[in-house]
């Protein structure tokens, strides 16, 4: 049974690993970030590429929801 603390695959269920560690500043706060990977190379691969669809799923559906807010906008006529 896994601990709390830790970070497992959504997709195979393996305890991740550290991958990268960097370091980034946000405004005038300085970050720590820790990216882990599934130790299964083709389950990463597999999963990198489910996330790059929704990003781009989702990007695409925020720039839809942009351009029908331009094009539909209200006019209130009262007689």
């Amino acid at each position: 049974m896994a601990k709390s603390n830790e970070n497992l695959c959504p997709r195979c269920g393996k305890l991740r690993i550290t991958g990268r560690k960097y370091t980034e500043m946000v405004g005038n706060i300085k970050v720590f970030v820790v990216e882990t990977i599934c130790p299964d190379k083709n389950c990463q691969k597999a999963l990198e590429q489910d996330t790059a669809a929704k990003k781009k799923k989702r990007e695409d559906m925020q720039e839809k929801r942009r351009n029908n807010a331009k094009s539909h906008h209200r006019v209130d006529i009262r007689l």
